[in-house]
């Protein structure tokens, strides 16, 4: 048997590579304007105040270009000696690419409030590296939940010193880029503060989600994990301005830290090298490798001729920190956990791997990353820890971290396809092809214990019945995308990627609803596939399923006016609870809302006998409105229809109920007290804004910000809050734009 590695050998060789730089010219994303105002950055909306008038008129916006930099990616040596770039030629190229106009950033509309937090970065005019930090100023809006936060307003909830990096090694390749940051004191030291809510610290991760048009892959899989009872990043959703430009919507995560409020382990000093002191708590990681990161190799290879060893790096003490007695202490821990699941008795419930790993969460760590098909798991930011022997320090797998290439976004070794085990396929795959980061052998090792196989069937059945169950998952998914969906409009103005493929979607959705939508399904069918093959093979779990099918045969849709009859004939239905009607209405320029829910009816679950259903929705306009049905089985189970589409032109509606010009009507009543009701008229489908201001041009409240087909609407307006006094609303539409009085009288 191959002796360890000496302690010695631990450090990586690690060539650093030549910087170079892309000067190109995209169009300013001209939000605000920014003043700085002693330590930090005050800003205002560029268009200044609006005008204390009542004309109607079309006002202009001219964006002057600025210039930005892009680095190129770092080469580095990775284990078995092979020099290779973290992105390929063809992101190099990519960003090459952006230097022509069709690859631009696009110009976007003005930045000015949110239903989301707003966090305002400045640099000072520095580059923001990927290490070390630089100091910058940062200004956090969050006036509460359910209350607007407009660009302009105070910051209340951060304004002080950070710490600020770029971080992520492929993600780099990327115009939107995520960041790293440090909260500090006025002297520059680490200080641990609340940032939205979250528990105090001072290590943060402000993430892009760039790849992930979903934007939520990762805060899915984490709210999975903790839902099993483990830790994992808590996440806030926020806008980002930074230096002056928006930059998108952004997620607010924990870095994986030992501490009480997130990886909570015992603490080690450099003075804890003998005795229970020095057995935990210790944190690794399987990862690539970063600069300042050292560790140790496996005693294995992955596999037979591999040309590449698992490589474990320090995570906790840090490989500055940690002191040698404690280096040596966890690779010996490590490797003799190692030649255990190398040995024949490896199963062996008492003297077998789990002495020394813990079956339980080893478990709950790769439903997660089964149920995610994460093509990452097990080999990149594949974290363990270690707790003391007197807190029952076994090896543990997790905490979950990086998602976003995770339920069906990748296009390579087969990431995409709801089919599958990637913890004994996955290995495979990447043998075929000498990947320079394989799985660890002893992750398909653990994948040959029944013993792991039947505790894995039972907390899948427990999990499914709660956390994991699909209406679980579809709740969490729906109530992200109904949260960000203003904010991923401005997002995806920001960054037109819809339509788009970025490295590396296997689904490349038009519209925002059909990247959220892919989710939902992919997630549906990839948890079908599991409990086939967990729970009903037969043979060492026999749990037999109610499996539901259900074959439609027809699906169709009629208009009468402004009520669409829906009708559909099914052939046979087995375990069918119900068929809940979907709709979503296509916008001119291509755009979909997301699915909604319009009728509910319940199934004949009546065999092989057909059956014949229908139904009828009011339709809320003109446009395209596209139908699907959602059938709902039994043990949580779900399907599609395919769809159907009606369409309601302006032709199909009497021509004096078509508006034919933008109008904005007086209040009425006026004087009120407290409440009053505006009228609009739009004549076609574009999106519309009324506001109202003080006669300061202060915003006092948003009434309507949203895309309206043609017609007339009227909005109410409670001034319950307000003192009396005269007051501004204002509308603005397309080139439209009108402003009125209205009066305040208590």
């Amino acid at each position: 048997m191959k002796s360890e590695p000496a302690l010695s050998d631990s450090n990586l060789p690690l060539l650093r590579g030549t910087r170079f730089a892309l000067l190109f010219v995209t169009p300013n994303y001209p939000a605000v304007d920014v003043a700085h105002k002693g330590p930090m950055v005050s800003v205002h909306n560029s268009a200044g105040s609006p005008g204390l008038n009542s004309s109607c008129g079309s006002p202009k916006d001219e964006r002057a270009p600025h210039a930005q930099w892009l680095e190129s990616p770092k080469h580095r040596k990775l284990p078995g000696g092979k020099a290779r770039r973290l992105f390929p030629r063809s992101a190099i190229l990519a960003a090459i690419l952006m230097l022509l106009p069709h690859a631009s950033i696009a110009q976007t509309s003005p930045f000015t409030s949110s239903n989301l937090p707003i966090v305002v970065i400045n640099t000072h005019g520095q580059t923001i590296p990927d290490d070390p930090k630089i100091e910058a100023d940062m200004g956090i809006i969050d006036n509460g939940e359910g209350n607007r936060n407009n660009i302009g307003d105070p910051f209340n909830q951060f304004n002080g010193k950070i710490g600020i990096e770029i971080r992520g090694s492929s993600s780099q390749q990327f115009p939107k880029l995520q960041y790293g940051i440090e909260t500090r004191d006025g002297s520059g030291n680490a200080v641990d503060v609340s940032l939205l809510g979250l528990p105090a610290e001072n290590d943060w991760v402000l993430s892009a989600n760039y790849a992930d048009k979903s934007l939520m892959r990762n805060s899915l899989a984490y709210n999975l994990a903790r839902s099993e009872g483990r830790y994992a990043s808590r996440s806030k959703y926020f806008e980002l301005v930074l230096n002056g430009e928006y930059q998108g919507v952004y997620v607010l995560f924990e870095k994986i830290k030992r501490t009480k409020s997130r990886l909570n382990i015992s603490k080690l000093a450099s003075t804890d090298v003998s005795g229970d002191a020095v057995t935990g708590g210790y944190i690794i990681k399987i990862d690539r490798v970063a600069i300042d990161d050292s560790g140790w190799y496996s005693l294995y290879k992955p596999y037979a001729g591999a040309t590449n060893r698992t490589m474990y790096l320090f995570d906790y003490p840090k490989p500055a920190d940690i002191v040698p007695a404690q280096a040596l202490y966890i690779q010996n821990y490590v490797g003799t956990f190692e030649r255990v699941m190398n040995s024949p008795d490896f199963a062996n419930p008492t003297t077998g791997y789990q002495a020394y790993f813990d079956l339980s969460a080893a478990v709950d760590y790769v439903l997660l990353s089964e149920i995610t098909k994460n093509v990452d798991d097990y080999r990149l930011s594949c974290f363990m820890f270690k707790e003391r022997d007197s807190k029952g320090g076994k090896l543990t797998a997790g905490p979950a971290w990086d998602y976003d290439i995770a339920f069906g976004n990748a296009d390579y070794y087969s990431a995409y396809d709801s089919a599958g085990w990637n913890i004994t396929e996955l290995p495979v795959t990447l043998a075929t092809v000498d990947d320079a980061f394989p799985i660890p052998f002893w992750w398909p090792r653990l994948a040959q214990d029944s013993t792991f196989w039947n505790a894995a069937k039972e907390r899948w059945i427990t999990l499914r019945a709660n956390q994991f169950s699909l209406s679980s998952i579809d709740h969490f998914i729906d109530s992200l995308a109904s949260y960000v969906d203003e904010a991923q409009e401005r997002n995806f103005e920001r960054w037109p990627i819809l339509g788009v493929h970025v490295f590396a979607n296997w689904f490349v959705g038009s519209t925002y609803p059909q990247e959220v939508q892919f989710l939902k399904d992919w997630v549906a069918a990839r948890v079908r596939w599991m409990d086939h093959n967990l729970l009903s093979d037969g043979t060492t779990h026999g749990v037999a399923l109610n499996e539901l099918q259900v074959d439609i045969d027809s699906l169709t849709a009629r208009l009468d006016g402004p009520v669409a009859y829906i009708q559909w004939d099914t052939r046979s239905e087995f375990n069918a609870l119900r068929f809940e009607l979907e709709r979503r209405y296509k916008f001119i320029d291509g755009r979909d809302t997301l699915w909604r829910t319009v009728a509910s009816v319940a199934a004949a679950d009546q065999g092989e006998a057909a059956h014949a259903y229908s139904c009828i929705d009011t339709l809320p306009g003109i446009g395209q409105f596209v139908y699907r049905l959602r059938i709902i089985g039994k043990d949580d189970q779900s399907m599609f229809s395919q769809e159907t589409t009606v369409q309601r032109l302006l032709t199909d509606v009497p021509s004096s109920q078509v508006p034919v010009q933008f109008g904005l009507s007086q209040n009425f009543p006026n004087p009120f007290n407290p409440k009053t009701s505006i009228t609009f008229s739009v004549p076609r489908e574009t999106g519309v804004k009324i506001e109202v201001f003080n006669l300061l041009g202060e915003r006092v409240t948003t009434l309507v910000d949203e895309r309206k087909t043609a017609g007339l609407y009227t909005t109410s307006f409670d001034a319950s809050s307000l003192a009396s006094g005269v007051y501004l609303y204002r509308m603005v539409a397309g080139d439209f734009a009108c402003t009125r009085k209205l009066v305040v009288l208590k």
